[in-house]
């Protein structure tokens, strides 16, 4: 078992995540909208700096915007993977139904969020959102399995020599 003290703050860093996530989903379109607007200014300066040197267009506006809108969900959901693993993994859960509890949860998750979605005026829920969501988690999972890997092997190396 991998069972060891602290899984409470573990889930308490999912559910303030998740408390992130659903925060989002209950904006408006114009404040939505707003957010996006607000990464734009910081990438479009440096995409026109690029498209300057190479003297061309790289990506029409409608296809950036498309892109920092879908790069939120995966960063979120990629972040409430790693925590969800973490959680469920120092719960004492096995390596291999940690995966699927974690997949199984982040998809309730992601489906909750498109469904709350579709309360908000001008919003609406997409289930091609819930699959990026729900890979964006699973790519989480496997980050978080790599970090406990990568700890496993350093821990004998960091170890002082007697």
């Amino acid at each position: 078992m991998f069972k060891r003290t602290g899984s409470g703050w573990w889930w308490l860093l999912v559910v303030l995540w998740i408390g992130i996530i659903f925060n989002f989903s209950l904006q408006d379109q114009g404040q939505s909208a707003q957010q996006s607007s607000r990464m734009l200014e910081i990438v479009e300066p440096l995409l026109e700096r690029i498209e300057g040197m190479l003297g061309r267009e790289l990506i029409p506006d409608a296809l950036l915007h498309w892109m920092v809108r879908k790069a939120a969900h995966v960063t979120l959901y990629l972040i409430l993977g790693v925590l969800m693993h973490t959680a469920i993994r120092y719960s004492g859960i096995s390596a291999g139904q940690a995966i699927w509890m974690g997949l199984g949860l982040i998809i309730l998750v992601a489906g909750t969020d498109e469904f709350l979605q579709t309360l908000i005026p001008g919003r609406s829920g997409q289930w091609r959102d819930v699959f990026l969501d729900s890979l964006s988690g699973l790519a989480g999972i496997g980050v978080s399995i790599g970090i406990g890997y990568v700890g496993r092997w350093l821990r004998p190396k960091l170890q002082p020599r007697e």
